[in-house]
C-alpha cells in the first residue's frame, strides 16, 4: 500500500543508522506515560505490520486528523510508527524491539504471526534460515562501515578546530538568537533524516509550514559547526527547538526554533543565505585543505559503501517478505485492523 494519500502529513524516524550503532528514539517517542492507548505490532517481515499502520494513518486523514508518520530508516516506503492525537501505534519487533510497560491499561500488542500458515513457513525453513543469517553478517559490516566514517569525522573535526573562528561564529549565532525573540520550550529530538539502501535520506518536515528558513552553507562541514552551535545557544537560553542528530558524527543536522529552521546546503547561492565561509580563517584553511578534502571525500565514500550494503539487506529482506507473504492470511488481518480502526476512531 503506498502512502501517496499522506503526502501533507508530518514525518520523522524513530531510528537510524549511525555510525555509534544502531539509535533506536521509540523508547522515549512512544512514552507511554504520553499515551492514552498504544498498539504494539508484532510479527514477522511481510506479515503486514506497515501496511497496518498505513491504513490507520490513511483512515485517521479520511476522519479528519493528522497523523504522524514514523518511517522506517532502512526502507522509507515502510512505517515503523505513527501518532493518531493520543493514540500510538508501533512496530515493536528487531531491531526497535519494544515491550508493554502497562499491558492492558495502556499497551495492546497485536500478533500479526498468529496470521501464519506455520505448516507453509517450516517448508521454507533453510530459505529462511540463509536469509537471515546474510543478512546479520551483511548489517555487521554495515556498522563497521559506518563506525569508520565516524572516526574519519572526528579527524575531519580535529582539522577545523584550527580553521574556523568559532568565537566569530558564537556571536554571530548569539546576535540572530537574541533579534528572533524565540519562545521559552523545551527541546525534542525528531530525526528527519536516514542511512537507508536509497542512500543519504532527508525529508523536509521541518520546513514544511515554516515560516523562515536560513540556510547554513555547509563548505568543509562548517555548516554542521553553525547548527550545532545554534542548537548550543538555544539550550542556553531554554528555547523550544526541535533538532535532527548528526548520523555520522554528533553534530546537529537541522533545527527548528518556533517557524524557524536552520537547514545545511552546499547552493552558494541559495536565498536566505547564511555563509560560513566568513568564520572560516582562510590561511589556515590554505595549510589543512588537501587532508580536508581528502578525509570529506572518504567519509562519503565509506558511508555509500554502507548505503550499497544496506540496499543489498534490503533485497534479501524482500525475499524473505515474499515467503511470509504467501503464508499470511491477509484476509483475516484485514478484520483485525478494521477493528482497531473502529477501536481508534
Amino acid at each position: 500500500m503506498d502512502t501517496s494519500s499522506l503526502i501533507n502529513t508530518a514525518e520523522y524516524f524513530g531510528a537510524a543508522n549511525t555510525s555509534r550503532g544502531f539509535e533506536n528514539y521509540f523508547p522515549n517517542i512512544f512514552n507511554p506515560k504520553k499515551f492514552d492507548r498504544i498498539y504494539i505490532i508484532k510479527g514477522g517481515p511481510g506479515s503486514g505490520k506497515s501496511t497496518i499502520m498505513k491504513k490507520i494513518a490513511k483512515a485517521a486523514v479520511q476522519k479528519g486528523y493528522e497523523p504522524i508518520l514514523y518511517r522506517c530508516s532502512s526502507d522509507v516506503q515502510s512505517l515503523d510508527g505513527i501518532i493518531v492525537e493520543n493514540i500510538g501505534i508501533i512496530d515493536g519487533t528487531s531491531p526497535h524491539i519494544c515491550e508493554a510497560r502497562y499491558p492492558g491499561a495502556v499497551e495492546r500488542i497485536i500478533d500479526t504471526g498468529r496470521f501464519f500458515d506455520c505448516e507453509k513457513l517450516k517448508k521454507h525453513r533453510a530459505k529462511i534460515e540463509e536469509a537471515v543469517l546474510q543478512k546479520e553478517n551483511l548489517y555487521r559490516i554495515v556498522c563497521k562501515y559506518l563506525s569508520a566514517s565516524g572516526e574519519i569525522k572526528k579527524a575531519i573535526d580535529m582539522l577545523l578546530l584550527s580553521v574556523i573562528d568559532y568565537d566569530k561564529m558564537r556571536a554571530a549565532v548569539k546576535r540572530i538568537i537574541k533579534k528572533s525573540n524565540f519562545e521559552k520550550g523545551v527541546a525534542q529530538c525528531l530525526p528527519i533524516e536516514a542511512i537507508s539502501g536509497a542512500g543519504h535520506i532527508h525529508l523536509d518536515s521541518y520546513k514544511n509550514g515554516a515560516k523562515r528558513i536560513f540556510y547554513v552553507y555547509d563548505k568543509y562541514q562548517a555548516g554542521e559547526q553553525f547548527i550545532e552551535a545554534v542548537k548550543t545557544e538555544a539550550e542556553k537560553n531554554s528555547l523550544g527547538f526541535v533538532y535532527s542528530p548528526g548520523l555520522i558524527g554528533k553534530e546537529t543536522r537541522e533545527i527548528k526554533i518556533g517557524d524557524t529552521v536552520f537547514a545545511l546546503t552546499n547552493d552558494a547561492n541559495a536565498a536566505n543565505l547564511i555563509n560560513t565561509e566568513r568564520f572560516i580563517k582562510k590561511d589556515e584553511l590554505k595549510k589543512v585543505r588537501t587532508k580536508l578534502r581528502f578525509l570529506i571525500k572518504l567519509c562519503d565514500s565509506i558511508t555509500k559503501e554502507a548505503c550499497a550494503l544496506l540496499a543489498e539487506i534490503k533485497e534479501i529482506h524482500l525475499s524473505l517478505e515474499k515467503i511470509y507473504s504467501s503464508a499470511t492470511d491477509f484476509e483475516s488481518q484485514n478484520l483485525l485492523c478494521e477493528e482497531i480502526c473502529k477501536e481508534i476512531f
